[in-house]
């Protein structure tokens, strides 16, 4: 009798322990899944928000700089070094050395107009360079051009803050009809010499 009173007993225990036990996994579960829950939710709220203020940094940097290259025009704050002075000297004569001092600086403003253009490269050696972009430099009369007085004119016209070129991008010395006619909105015309934008 005893013995049968013990054996209850001790099943009794066993199964408040085992009970316990169970009871302790289940909320150490139940927890662990709750806080993973949290870990999820809390991604999936950050992760928007985050991409969202990433991509408003790039756009409001790209806004920045691209307003930045905009206005910092050369007539306002300009910045050439020696060789750049030289090279535009050298493509002005190149390209319009039997017309006005007017026109040589003209054609100096549309390489500086094209330097702070979004469409052509940043520099005024790069944009001479370009590919197919100027005459004299695919023919190499460019490279054999020597600056004269006139070009110094032009030159120290520019320098002062002189600019008429409305923004030309573009500039030929042809007549009739051509890719720079049919493609480009004209501005005006300058000793022969049609200035052009897109």
């Amino acid at each position: 009798m005893k013995m049968k009173k013990f054996i209850i007993i001790l099943f009794l225990v066993i199964s408040c322990v085992t009970l316990l036990i169970i009871g302790c996994n289940h909320k150490e579960n139940k927890q662990s899944v709750e806080n993973k829950t949290e870990v999820y939710q809390a991604e999936v709220t950050l992760r928007p928000s985050e991409t969202i203020k990433t991509e408003e940094l790039t756009e409001n940097k790209e806004n920045t700089n691209k307003e930045s290259k905009n206005n910092n025009t050369y007539n306002k704050n300009i910045n050439l070094s020696s060789d750049d002075i030289l090279m535009l000297k050298k493509i002005s004569v190149a390209e319009a050395g039997s017309e006005s001092v007017e026109s040589m600086a003209l054609v100096m403003l549309v390489v500086l107009n094209r330097t702070y253009s979004e469409d052509f490269p940043d520099s005024v050696y790069e944009v001479i360079h370009q590919h197919k972009q100027f005459t004299p430099v695919l023919n190499g009369t460019y490279e054999k051009t020597h600056p004269n007085e006139k070009s110094e004119q032009a030159m120290k016209l520019v320098l002062s803050g002189w600019d008429e070129s409305q923004g030309a991008l573009y500039f030929e010395t042809c007549e009739g009809s051509s890719w720079h006619s049919r493609t480009l909105d004209l501005l005006f015309e300058k000793d022969g010499i049609r200035f052009y934008t897109h």
